[in-house]
């Protein structure tokens, strides 16, 4: 599996970079230009870095993670657990654990509300 990077003015494919399986969901941190790509069919995510084209680290995630979201002022990344029905928090550089946040749907996707520090849940 793989992450596509184009080229949004020419319309031309840059580059691929491989990511764990089943990649669903991603999310850049504006301030570090890194990607965090979530893996569905393994349960992990990838931090890579897009210039250099390759996986930073990959950390464990819950059960069939899918949506993910990047808070760039805490440094935290959120993760939609689907399976889990839960919301995973971590440290965006190291990937650590920082909380894990149930939810009463299965969480597909996420948003960040930037400066209220508000996280939008979609699921079902």
């Amino acid at each position: 599996a793989c992450v596509v990077v184009l080229d949004a003015r020419t319309y031309r494919m840059q580059r691929v970079v491989p990511v764990g399986n089943k990649p669903m969901g991603l999310a850049i941190d504006e301030q570090t230009g890194q990607v965090f790509v979530t893996n569905a069919g393994d349960s992990t995510v990838s931090m890579l870095d897009v210039k250099s084209d390759r996986v930073l680290r990959t950390f464990g995630a819950g059960s069939s993670p899918h949506g993910v979201a990047v808070d760039t002022t805490a440094g935290h990344v959120f993760v939609a657990n689907s399976q889990d029905r839960s919301v995973g928090v971590y440290d965006a550089q190291s990937g650590t654990v920082l909380a894990t946040m149930p939810v009463p749907v299965r969480p597909y996707v996420l948003a960040m509300s930037g400066p209220a520090a508000l996280l939008v849940v979609g699921g079902r």
